[in-house]
């Protein structure tokens, strides 16, 4: 699951359509486990890939997805990663208004 995380990072900071898919692949692994560390990071993924394609609804809601898991799990090594993605949404939506 790493990999498929860390190859849809490289897929997204180069642009690539593969992106969408790898991150759904991703997210699909991710939810059928426990682990909360990896959910944050699927839909942390999942909001970046939106962001990238200008859906900021689905951004919002990805980034929602995120946050209710850090609300219930101290995960500090996800977390930073979900409120920066967070704050480049914000950042990004504030600036198209």
């Amino acid at each position: 699951m790493t990999a498929h995380l860390e190859s849809s990072n490289a897929w997204l900071l180069s642009g690539t359509s593969r992106t969408h898919a790898a991150q759904l692949t991703f997210l699909e692994s991710t939810l059928s486990t426990a682990d909360p560390h990896l959910q944050a990071l699927a839909w942390d993924l999942k909001a970046r890939v939106a962001m990238a394609e200008s859906d900021l609804h689905g951004a919002r809601e990805s980034i929602q997805q995120a946050l209710a898991i850090l609300d219930k799990f101290e995960i500090l090594v996800a977390a930073w990663q979900v409120y920066a993605t967070a704050w480049h949404l914000y950042g990004h939506a504030k600036s198209t208004k």
